[in-house]
């Protein structure tokens, strides 16, 4: 499990890091829409799509609008304007829809529970979550290099931490791994993180 992680880590490295230094911000916005994009067929087969035609046509869509989304942002010269808040507003109402259907005892109506609507749920999450890295990276490089090792540390030290330490799981339901060790591993190191850095 380990070395996979290390060999998966090294691999996207090796084209993270190349575009997240490029002097435009297009290479690693390009390489962020294609990640994502599976990300969305994965999002699609967990709402409940089964086969590869259904979970493609989900990907290629949700990557058709972020190309559109990321002509616009050309054209804006990488600024979002102050139109944008609409889109964020929605997407902060999104998260908190999504936190809901994740309790593991939500009274939800059906109806948004049904795949479609899990599957659009994710569409626009997602797309906010792209929209979040390519504005991260026009703040700069080194900006975004740091947000992403945060995120790097907390794993690392979840991970460690919780063979180490973990009994008691923190969220059965939502990801069985996850321990509460791991949690506040993952916590205390980047914290530490922060201070250091």
């Amino acid at each position: 499990m380990l070395r996979q992680r290390v060999l998966t880590a090294l691999v996207l490295m090796a084209l993270l890091l190349p575009t997240l230094f490029w002097r435009d911000p297009l290479p690693f916005a390009l390489l962020a829409l294609a990640f994502c994009a599976v990300g969305m067929g994965e999002w699609a087969r967990l709402a409940g799509y089964q086969g590869l035609s259904a979970l493609s046509f989900w990907a290629l869509l949700w990557a058709a609008i972020a190309a559109a989304l990321l002509w616009l942002l050309q054209q804006q010269a990488w600024q979002m304007a102050s139109a944008w808040r609409w889109f964020w507003l929605a997407c902060s109402m999104a998260w908190l829809l999504a936190l809901g259907l994740s309790l593991p005892k939500a009274r939800l109506p059906a109806a948004l529970r049904h795949p479609l609507a899990l599957t659009l749920l994710g569409f626009l999450l997602l797309q906010a979550a792209w929209l979040a890295l390519v504005q991260l990276r026009v703040q700069g490089a080194l900006f975004m290099l740091s947000l992403l090792a945060l995120v790097w540390v907390a794993d690392i030290a979840a991970y460690f931490g919780g063979r180490a330490w973990g009994r008691s799981k923190l969220a059965p339901s939502i990801s069985p791994g996850k321990t509460r060790a791991g949690a506040w591993t993952a916590l205390i190191a980047t914290l530490f993180y922060a201070a250091v850095c």
